[in-house]
Parts: C-alpha cells; structure tokens; sequence
C-alpha cells in the first residue's frame, strides 16, 4: 500500500468513526438536482457534500494515537 492509500484508509476510518460513535458528523445522502440546461463547467454549484458538523476534538491527530473514547 502507498502512504498516500494508507492515509487515506486513516481519514476514512476516522470520518466513519466520528459518524457512528461520536455523533459530531452526520452523513444526510439524498439525490442531488442539476438543472437540465446546466453547463458542465456550472455543476459544482448544485453539488453538496452530504456531510454537516465538522470533527471534534477526539478525532483530531491524536486520534490515531490517543483517542479519548
């Protein structure tokens, strides 16, 4: 594995950490609506992440190596 695929296995598992035990990020997926007539440069502003809430302290750099949970 690369380090950039093992950082990115690391991000991953962080991100869903923070979703299912700590609750700080939630994940609300729904279809996105892009216009019909929309130019493909123009699609970036009907997209949305689906994520809300931002990591806390527990899932910060040290999280790999201290968690507080």
């Amino acid at each position: 594995i690369t380090k950039y695929q093992e950082s990115n296995a690391r991000v991953n598992r962080a991100i869903a950490k923070a979703v299912t035990q700590c609750g700080c990020i939630k994940i609300k997926a729904k279809k996105q609506v892009v216009p019909s007539n929309t130019k493909l440069m123009e699609i970036h502003k009907f997209m949305d992440t689906h994520i809300e809430g931002s990591l806390c302290e527990c899932f910060s750099y040290q999280y790999f190596t201290d968690p507080c949970r």
